[in-house]
């Protein structure tokens, strides 16, 4: 007989010497929790075990003759560590999960048992809130070596807004740095934030001039919920586009960014919208106080006064065509420090250093100007 292939989830058929088993990749997703980032192995064991012999234990397993016999488990020690899985007829169980245990694909043969072992993976954290301030490049003390700066580039990104007209390129001009934003903790939510290691750093974009053109921005209203309340908010062209970053106080540098599940993010110019008249009003924004500490200090008040902008995951250079079916948005909203009795201290310039993909940058943090809320479409 031919020799075996194994087929990746992505895949719908799966060929086993002379057999071919149909995989439902809709299926395998939600039985696998849809951890299409997991880790795969594969290996092709011999089948010398007795079929009246249910389990078998070591590094690598005889697991006997299963066609035509009843479902049995098998336990195995992988590079994963322990796993049970489950086997059956040639073209059964195709796909399916043992809870606290390895994940596993299995096509049986008469002489041969093929599996894929996927690593268990934990669901990704949840977005932080971020706290952005205005920022630019930073100069350095005169007679001293000038600071690595950020050197305008273009890019292509695709967000769920993105047109499918052919000749939207999706690219962007990156112009300068416009904001630093730190993971904050809001109202005592998650006092580890100010910890997180992946920053967000903001860049002034626009639409790149290209043959032939590409089609302007249509406005357009979107839903959006989050802690801070329902609305529905009139998005016009993109503005800028969030950059998952490594950040460090001071000057001398900030060490890469590791392994994040925080996307980069396409931010559009936003604003309350209006209900068109005769149809039921639309949710209206309430003006609302947060406690914030992040990086920089805190915790201090802030009242949000408006949304300023809605930014929605984005496929930068297609390194992730998945970034515009993912749920978390961030809706920021212009903040600025609450009058309260003592006053509370205004914030006092910072110089930080940020690592990224485009390169290491040192930037000087003005003023705190905006929140951005983890958010969802309301559709």
């Amino acid at each position: 007989m031919g020799s075996p292939h194994v087929a990746s989830l992505d895949g719908l058929a799966t060929e086993v010497g002379q057999f071919c088993c149909q995989l439902s990749v809709e299926g395998c997703a939600s039985t696998v929790h849809r951890t299409t980032s997991a880790t795969r192995s594969t290996a092709v064991i011999p089948v010398d075990l007795p079929a009246g012999s249910p389990t078998a234990t070591g590094p690598s397993i005889d697991v006997g003759d299963f066609l035509g016999g009843a479902a049995r488990s098998v336990n195995l020690s992988t590079t994963f560590g322990p796993a049970t899985i489950l086997v059956g007829e040639e073209q059964g169980q195709t796909c399916f999960v043992s809870p606290g245990h390895v994940n596993v694909n299995e096509h049986t043969h008469t002489t041969t048992f093929v599996y894929d072992l996927f690593q268990p993976t934990e669901a990704a954290p949840p977005l932080d809130h971020f706290v952005c301030y205005k920022a630019a490049a930073a100069k350095a003390p005169k007679g001293a070596a000038p600071f690595p700066k950020f050197a305008p580039t273009s890019v292509t990104a695709v967000d769920a807004l993105s047109s499918t007209d052919p000749n939207d390129q999706h690219r962007l001009d990156l112009k300068k740095p416009l904001v630093v934003c730190n993971p904050v903790d809001k109202n005592g939510e998650d006092p580890t934030a100010p910890t997180h290691a992946a920053h967000l750093e903001g860049y002034a974009v626009k639409i790149s001039k290209t043959v032939p053109k590409q089609p302007k921005p249509v406005k357009t209203v979107l839903g959006v919920e989050n802690q801070v309340g329902p609305l529905k908010l009139r998005v016009a062209a993109p503005e800028r586009l969030l950059v998952p970053s490594a950040k460090a106080l001071g000057s001398a540098g900030a060490p890469p960014l590791g392994p994040t599940t925080v996307d980069h993010f396409k931010c559009y110019k936003a604003k309350v919208a209006k209900a068109k008249k005769g149809t039921p009003p639309f949710p209206t924004f309430m003006k609302t106080s947060v406690t914030l500490t992040d990086q920089f200090g805190g915790p201090l008040v802030y009242d949000l006064k408006k949304p300023t902008r809605l930014c929605l995951p984005a496929n930068k250079n297609d390194e992730s065509p998945a970034a515009p079916t993912h749920a978390d948005q961030l809706v920021c909203y212009a903040a600025k420090l609450a009058k309260q009795k003592p006053r509370q201290p205004k914030f006092t310039a910072q110089v930080v250093s940020t690592a990224n993909q485009f390169g290491p940058e040192v930037l000087r943090a003005k003023s705190l100007v905006e929140l951005c809320v983890p958010s969802q479409s309301d559709e």
